[in-house]
Parts: structure tokens; C-alpha cells; sequence
């Protein structure tokens, strides 16, 4: 390499380091799940992909979150069929969650009780 390669590319290093620094900025993403009905959904898992951050959604469906901006947004709950959202420019997420009927169908009842004579 030349004199002024050598020069040039820690320069280039940084710049490009600092930019990617400011493209992963924290948001915070607030919203709202329901379900097919308009009922608020609580106890919704709501995280984000490939990380252990993570909350769960309120007695009336409602949750903030603080994620990178690009991340993607995992839903889940007992029932319902796991859904994605990419974050982006919005800060705020309405999502209506579906009911996952294999699941249902998969489900086993067990009981623990006693007998009656």
C-alpha cells in the first residue's frame, strides 16, 4: 500500500464508525394490542429479535418499549399467532393479534383433582 492509503484509511475507519454509531439510535415504540374482536389484550410478550429486552403489555393492552431503530418486534402469546414488526420512522404500533387455532387444537387438559365415591 502507499504512503497515502495508510493515511487515509484510519480516517475512512473512524467516519465509518461514527455514522453507524448515530444510525443505532434508541427509540421508544409505544402501542396497543387487541384482538380480532377490538378486546385489549394483556400479558402480551412483546420483544425484540435476537435480544433478551423485552416487556409485557398492560391490563388494557398497552406497551413501551425502547429498541434500535431497524429492530424487529416480536409478539406472542398462549392462543394467538406470533406476530413481527419491523420498527421504523413510527413511534407508535396498533396491532391486532389473531387466534392460532392449531395451537388450540394441540392444547392437553390435565387435571390434578381427586375422586369422588
Amino acid at each position: 500500500m502507499s504512503q497515502r492509503t495508510l493515511k487515509i484509511f484510519p480516517t475512512l475507519l473512524i467516519c465509518l464508525f461514527w455514522v453507524t454509531s448515530f444510525a443505532q439510535e434508541n427509540k421508544i415504540i409505544t402501542g396497543k394490542i387487541k384482538d380480532e374482536s377490538g378486546k385489549e389484550l394483556s400479558g402480551v410478550i412483546i420483544i425484540e429479535k435476537g435480544t433478551n429486552n423485552g416487556v409485557l403489555s398492560d391490563t388494557k393492552g398497552n406497551f413501551s418499549i425502547e429498541v434500535n431503530e431497524g429492530s424487529i418486534l416480536v409478539f406472542s402469546s398462549a392462543g394467538l399467532k406470533p406476530e413481527e414488526k419491523t420498527v421504523g420512522d413510527a413511534k407508535r404500533i396498533e396491532l391486532t393479534m389473531h387466534e392460532d387455532k392449531k395451537a388450540l387444537e394441540k392444547a392437553v387438559i390435565v387435571n390434578y383433582g381427586g375422586s369422588n365415591e
